[in-house]
């Protein structure tokens, strides 16, 4: 089953301040043999490096209220929202995360105040892509790019849902690819419960093709495999998979029906309705100019309570970014 989630890439642009400039996202070198041939023995891949990220990489909804703010709206079209892929995303997994609403000349703009990421992993990450694109790491910490996207939901009261969220790379033929560093293997129940449904609508709001997933080693004190008898390097990836935008449903629902499986398993129309109901209570609560909310949910009940909107530095940063 597909998800009837439509999501069009629309460009790509710098985080950093540069005018009239075009990018897109880096292109995949040689390594790429590994991914189209799986069967390929990887090398490992060390983790433990240092990979400098820019200052904006965090904040994809400020990036592109300063792209707009020079270049004006993509495609002349005044959107219905504005917003990042993080929240899309932590909207259709059901995360239990405040999200930010503010309505600006019959505009809703959507953000996530305070993102709890872990630098580790994100390092991971950086290394991970970095082995898989033509950057070196000092480049690539000097290139914040980032993708401008539209979607459409079907049965959302919004026909133009404006975002900006990451791609690590894209191939010969425009399609996008994701790296994803993990330690639970894709064979255990950690990762089908608690990562699959993450990173398919990673994929999904992204408008990834690919997503290649590397599981990796821990520390010696801790992860036995870095010992007799498998002595693989700590802090490495010793493992490569990929998967399909279309796969990862198929193998949640195939491993939550093995004997003895502990989970219930996540589906498509379980987010597309998340989806729905999430726009449906903004599009009723969030109706006049000026309006400031957070959404919430608390014992799975989803809240929106109003906000004084007095010194907020991003509803400061939309007035002065928005074209007239």
């Amino acid at each position: 089953m597909k998800t009837t989630v439509h999501v069009e890439t629309i460009g790509y642009f710098w985080a950093e301040n540069i005018e009239n400039t075009t990018t897109s996202p880096d292109s995949l070198n040689g390594n790429q043999k590994y991914i189209t041939n799986t069967t390929q023995a990887v090398p490992y891949i060390n983790l433990n490096l240092d990979v400098p990220l820019y200052s904006e990489d965090r904040n994809n909804f400020k990036s592109l209220l300063n792209h707009i703010s020079r270049n004006g709206w993509p495609k002349s079209e005044k959107p219905d929202v504005v917003t990042d892929q993080k929240v899309l995303n932590a909207v259709a997994v059901g995360a239990d995360i405040p999200i930010r609403l503010t309505r600006i000349a019959d505009i809703i703009f959507m953000w996530i105040e305070k993102e709890n990421q872990d630098a580790t992993q994100k390092n991971y990450e950086a290394v991970f892509k970095n082995f898989f694109t033509k950057n070196t790491e000092e480049k690539a910490a000097k290139c914040s790019k980032k993708a401008i996207f539209q979607s459409r939901i079907a049965g959302v009261p919004f026909s133009n849902i404006l975002y900006s969220g990451e791609v690590d790379a894209i191939d010969a033929s425009n399609q996008h690819y994701n790296f994803k560093v993990i330690r639970s293997a894709t064979n255990t129940l950690n990762f089908w419960e608690n990562k699959s449904a993450q990173f398919f609508w990673d994929s999904v709001f992204g408008n990834i093709s690919t997503l290649v997933v590397g599981t990796r080693t821990g520390e010696k004190e801790t992860d036995p495999k870095t010992r007799d008898p498998l002595f693989y390097p700590e802090l490495s990836i010793y493992k490569l998979e990929k998967f399909s935008q279309e796969t990862l449903p198929l193998q949640v629902a195939k491993f939550a029906a093995r004997p003895r499986s502990t989970f219930q398993s996540w589906s498509i129309i379980d987010g597309e309705a998340r989806l729905k109901d999430f726009f449906k209570l903004i599009k009723s609560t969030v109706t006049t100019n000026g309006d400031y909310f957070v959404y919430s949910q608390k014992e799975e009940k989803s809240i929106v309570e109003k906000l004084n909107d007095e010194g907020d530095d991003t509803r400061n940063f939309i007035l002065q970014s928005i074209p007239n």
